[in-house]
């Protein structure tokens, strides 16, 4: 059956969402990179990308549901005025703005899924759909290029003539049959500037292209393990997510207002810093209590405080000390190590001696190969 774009763009407006576009369920126009960046880089944090099913997802999404004929993209936009990026002292931690919020798939999953029962109710039809917020192999970003809803920036996030790069992306894989669908791919307007490649912290943003493996977003959210040696002064006090390539985007200056406002606006600033000397101080129970319901607590509990050591390391916040002593001696050694290495930071004549004393007591191999690495001559 054929329902009109106006109806269903009219509708998703009055449930929340800021911007609408429609789409064939076909191939889209970056697949042949993405084919080459699983190729071509280390993604074990990321394997699913490899998987069959992922690469068949991508290349026919149609396959992804019986009679699939279109695409449903929608954006929701969330207020980034308050980023702390720019605003906050370095013995500050800071989070991505989006963190702040209410985790966003369930969310917008529950408010797209009024979308599709609404249209059924109104149109007394039955409609096959199936929805798509980064979760599964629907390639949100390019599906959005390729509805025309906005471009493939330099720092390869897609950026909305209108209202930036701050918006969350669902995608509704569907049996309808949109009339006229759109399919003009809006230019790159990204022209000479460089703002995003010269501002990036760890240099991994090269013309449309990212190093992943030096992104500080993949590395505080994605990567499990240890972050490596070279890259941890680069991190600052990003604990999760980084939102410096987009805060100092010229795109993102000057945006637009949704017409029907914010579905998620993020409180002030003060929600996005943090205080290193209480995050150290987290136990399991207390870091699932205080990011509940939020993105933050799908990475656990043990990245975080990962996380959380490497910025306090980069702080040289002397508060921070006490807890980084006690964090040497942590069963994990992904937590150990990154404790020595943060109080190496310090310029502390004691703390040097303090990590070298420990070379004596029962510490693990890897350990101690990391306080050989950073204090002793």
């Amino acid at each position: 059956m054929t329902i009109s774009q106006s109806e269903i763009e009219a509708r998703a407006k009055r449930l929340g969402f800021s911007f609408v576009g429609f789409s064939l369920a076909t191939q889209t126009p970056n697949f042949p990179q993405y084919l080459d960046f699983i190729s071509n880089h280390e993604i074990s944090d990321l394997s699913f990308l490899s998987q069959e099913y992922v690469i068949k997802g991508r290349q026919n999404p149609a396959s992804l549901l019986e009679n699939a004929k279109s695409v449903i993209v929608l954006g929701v936009c969330y207020t980034s005025k308050n980023s702390p990026q720019e605003q906050t002292a370095n013995v500050r931690g800071t989070i991505s703005a989006y963190a702040v919020l209410p985790d966003y798939h369930k969310l917008i999953e529950g408010k797209a899924t009024t979308l599709m029962k609404g249209l059924e109710q109104t149109n007394n039809a039955t409609i096959n759909w199936r929805i798509f917020i980064d979760s599964g192999p629907v390639m949100e970003k390019d599906m959005a290029f390729a509805a025309g809803l906005g471009w493939i920036g330099k720092h390869t996030i897609c950026i909305h003539p209108d209202y930036g790069s701050f918006f969350f992306i669902c995608c509704i894989l569907t049996d309808l049959d949109l009339a006229e669908l759109k399919r003009n791919p809006i230019q790159d307007l990204c022209g000479i500037c460089t703002e995003c490649e010269r501002a990036c912290p760890t240099g991994c943003i090269d013309a449309h292209h990212i190093e992943l493996t030096r992104c500080i977003s993949y590395l505080t959210t994605v990567h499990h393990g240890i972050i490596p040696r070279d890259l941890r002064s680069h991190l600052g006090t990003h604990v999760f997510g980084c939102d410096v390539c987009q805060t100092v985007c010229p795109h993102n200056k000057t945006t637009a207002i949704p017409e029907n406002g914010y579905f998620f606006h993020v409180p002030n600033v003060a929600s996005a810093v943090l205080n290193l000397p209480d995050e150290l101080n987290h136990t399991p129970q207390t870091f699932k209590e205080n990011y509940f319901g939020t993105p933050v607590l799908r990475i656990g509990f043990e990245r975080y405080l990962r996380n959380a050591i490497i910025a306090a390391g980069n702080s040289v916040d002397s508060r921070c000390v006490p807890a980084l002593k006690r964090l040497v001696f942590h069963n994990s050694d992904l937590i150990a190590i990154h404790a020595v290495w943060a109080l190496s930071k310090f310029a502390d004549r004691n703390l040097k001696n303090f990590l070298i004393d420990l070379l004596e007591s029962e510490i693990s191999e890897p350990v101690a190969d990391e306080i050989r690495a950073l204090v002793t001559d």
